[in-house]
């Protein structure tokens, strides 16, 4: 009679156990469609350091569900997965990129119709202390 009893128990932990196994599958799928949002899209514009004035153009592309910085790169920072979400007309942003010998970069903006907006917090690598420095940029959709 007892092992009767824990039937219902052991059936329920077994489905709950396989919708958690899911979340994450259904969570990627949905992700994978939203971070296709900017793709294509490449933007212009002054770039500079958060207080001041720009001190270069910069252009950031977003290209196969990644972001990657023009004027970075030259600081050896590749292209860093992008995540995405659409809030009403503006399409929010966050990517990560990094340089092995420089640290990396975390960016956040948003792109509503032609017009991006973004700050970046460059995680500079040193010898005894990291130091983190604040940029912005404010940039316009190339045509393609």
């Amino acid at each position: 009679m007892l092992k009767s009893q824990y039937r219902p128990v052991r059936s329920m932990a077994v489905m709950l156990a396989l919708f958690l196994a899911f979340i994450p599958v259904c969570y990627s799928a949905a992700q994978a469609e939203d971070d296709s949002l900017l793709d294509g899209k490449t933007f212009v514009g002054p770039t500079g350091e958060k207080g001041q004035e720009a001190y270069a153009s910069e252009t950031l592309e977003f290209r196969n569900g990644k972001l990657y910085s023009v004027e970075c790169a030259r600081w050896g920072f590749g292209d860093g997965v992008v995540t995405t979400r659409q809030e009403g007309d503006a399409i929010h942003f966050e990517a990560e990129t990094f340089s092995k010998e420089y640290g990396k970069m975390v960016w956040r903006g948003v792109v509503r119709a032609d017009i991006i907006e973004a700050t970046y917090h460059w995680h500079k690598k040193g010898w005894f202390v990291s130091t983190v420095l604040d940029y912005w940029f404010n940039g316009t959709r190339r045509p393609d």
